[in-house]
């Protein structure tokens, strides 16, 4: 019987815990968490928007609301801190808010990390950062060869136009096909637009 008391003592002990460390996550404004682990915000009246880490978003469609909680009118997901943190890093949400507390200083559990969630954990943010790299750099070609597709309809006014700029008139269509690549939904297509771009267009990107 003693036994008994003593297991259910330790097992309110440790929800009591949990519940502690799910509370102090609600302590931290979500968008210092969103910020924290990556994402780029932008205010829109009360809310944050911000592109969803969970789909391909070429447009911000993560909104973060004044109470705490999140929603993607992309793909659906939603939650707050936890939920986020956990959906990022593939993590159980118990992981997820103690990973939270280590990260903001606040008091928890001492107890390690496992090695196993610590790998997850520094794997997810190491494809985290080579896939922010990547869409920041896919951005930037994006805008280098529009503004060089502005340039070219701007240029041909006249015959001469035309022959002095011939080697930028036959780019053309594939700088039209490129352009529309790199905004394409699909991540493999964005890819090979990227190479192509690297490829046909060196002395622009």
């Amino acid at each position: 019987m003693e036994q008994l008391v003593m297991e259910a003592m330790l097992s309110m002990h440790s929800i009591a815990r949990s519940h502690d460390v799910f509370q102090l996550t609600r302590e931290i404004p979500l968008t210092d968490v969103a910020r924290r682990y990556g994402l780029e915000l932008r205010r829109a009246g009360s809310r944050w928007l911000t592109r969803c880490p969970f789909h391909q978003d070429n447009n911000p469609s993560l909104v973060l609301f004044p109470d705490g909680r999140w929603r993607c009118f992309g793909c659906q997901a939603h939650g707050d801190a936890t939920d986020l943190v956990s959906r990022l890093f593939n993590l159980r949400p118990i992981e997820a808010a103690r990973q939270i507390c280590r990260d903001f200083g606040l008091p928890v559990n001492n107890r390690p990390l496992s090695s196993e969630t610590r790998r997850k954990t520094e794997e997810a943010a190491r494809q985290r950062e080579i896939e922010q790299a990547f869409k920041a750099d896919l951005e930037r070609i994006r805008q280098r060869l529009a503004m060089l597709h502005r340039c070219i309809f701007r240029s041909l006014r006249t015959p001469e136009d035309y022959k002095r700029l011939s080697r930028l008139v036959h780019a053309q269509p594939l700088l039209e096909y490129v352009l529309d690549e790199l905004t394409s939904r699909d991540p493999a297509r964005q890819v090979e637009a990227w190479r192509y771009a690297r490829r046909w267009f060196p002395w622009v990107v």
